[in-house]
């Protein structure tokens, strides 16, 4: 059996992990960000995040996480996503 102290070590190295996979994420926002600039389309696609939460409610059930955590936490992400795509567009 591990640890405490093991196990909390675990924790932050997933902890980095996350995050680096946010900061990547970030990256390709920034991305869409400016071809929705060129191509003057809106921030907000109602649509594809209609099909995000879906896909998210999806994967929270197969991956036995709570879909009302996974949903939340992500809308902070989608929030946080269109606020950075509406600096680049401004």
């Amino acid at each position: 059996m591990k640890t405490l102290t093991q196990l909390r070590k675990e924790i932050d190295k997933t902890d980095k992990e996350i995050i680096k996979q946010i900061r990547k994420r970030n990256k390709i926002v920034l991305e869409i960000g400016k071809i929705k600039k060129i191509k003057k389309l809106n921030i907000e696609d109602k649509n594809r995040e209609k099909q995000q939460k879906q896909k998210i409610e999806e994967l929270a059930k197969k991956n036995e996480i709570n879909p009302e955590f996974l949903k939340k936490m992500f809308k902070l992400i989608i929030t946080n996503s269109k606020e950075q795509q509406q600096k680049i567009k401004n």
